[in-house]
């Protein structure tokens, strides 16, 4: 009798052991109760909201940030073509073909012509118009009787830009610039001869801007340089008209630069107040078939 409840009683005690021990032992953190789906849900659509805002955000950024340089060069750009015309009488002449391909640099930073070295030097921009390269690629062609004359030079200016020649320009002294132009407000846009013209800030990118506008138009055909040589295909030149029935300001000029920010364009140009935008629509809407 006595064996049978010490035995007991020994069992109990070691029954009681194990269960502090297991009380005492640490959980398992997976023994935690997780997630439902529908919390998931929640979090999950949360974390999504935040995100479009950020991104949006940041777009929103960046497409206001390219406006506003190119706005401020613009209004730069401007004060130095009335300073132009203060001084001399007149806006500088304008390419009635092409408003790409316009004489501006030259104009506003003021040029001398080197009869030694045969080019258009410009104040601010170093070797300038050089007419050696022109006229060694029309000797290539078998016209060897080209002599350096002011009807040569002529020639050579209306070949680029269609007028007979620059008009703030001289043969000897340095000639008057009416701004200041850092390293990347031109480019050059030929390189046999050098001409060089003014760029906008914002380039084009090198891919083609996919999509067409209300009107139809593909929007890559804003790219004011189509041309298979990446030098040349970002550039974004300032396009310029003084004359003609077709300009918004007839009783000045007209200066503006096409910008393309998220598959769109936007024209900023010194007639409006707002950019002009060119979105992008899809052909198959209801908007493109009106």
């Amino acid at each position: 009798m006595f064996l049978h409840i010490r035995v007991f009683k020994v069992t109990a005690q070691k029954m009681s052991c194990r269960l502090n021990r297991i009380r005492k032992a640490p959980q398992c953190p997976f023994s935690a109760r997780g997630f439902t789906l529908m919390e998931l849900l929640v979090v999950i659509s949360i974390i999504g909201v935040l995100a479009s805002l950020i991104v949006g955000f940041l777009g929103g950024t960046s497409y206001q940030k390219k406006i506003t340089v190119t706005e401020a060069k613009l209004r730069e750009l401007e004060l130095g073509i009335e300073d132009y015309k203060a001084s001399i009488g007149f806006y500088p002449p304008d390419n009635k073909s092409n408003t790409v391909t316009n004489q501006l640099f030259y104009e506003l930073t003021g040029t001398h012509y080197s009869y030694r070295k045969r080019l258009f030097i410009s104040e601010q921009g170093g070797d300038g118009l050089n007419l050696d390269c022109w006229i060694h690629q029309r000797r290539r062609q078998g016209d060897d009787n080209l002599k350096v004359d002011d009807d040569l030079k002529r020639q050579v200016c209306r070949n680029f830009f269609g007028v007979d020649g620059i008009q703030n320009t001289t043969a000897s002294s340095k000639t008057k610039s009416f701004i200041e132009l850092g390293a990347k407000d031109f480019a050059l846009i030929s390189v046999r001869p050098k001409v060089r013209v003014l760029v906008a800030p914002v380039k084009w990118p090198l891919s083609k801007v996919e999509g067409v506008d209300k009107n139809g138009r593909d929007l890559d055909d804003y790219r004011p340089i189509k041309s298979n040589n990446e030098c040349f295909r970002v550039l974004n030149p300032w396009q310029y008209r003084s004359s003609g029935p077709g300009r918004h300001n007839l009783r000045s000029f007209d200066l503006w630069a096409d910008i393309p920010i998220r598959g769109s364009i936007h024209r900023v140009g010194n007639w409006r107040k707002d950019p002009e935008a060119f979105n992008r629509v899809d052909k198959w809407s209801k908007t493109w078939r009106k």
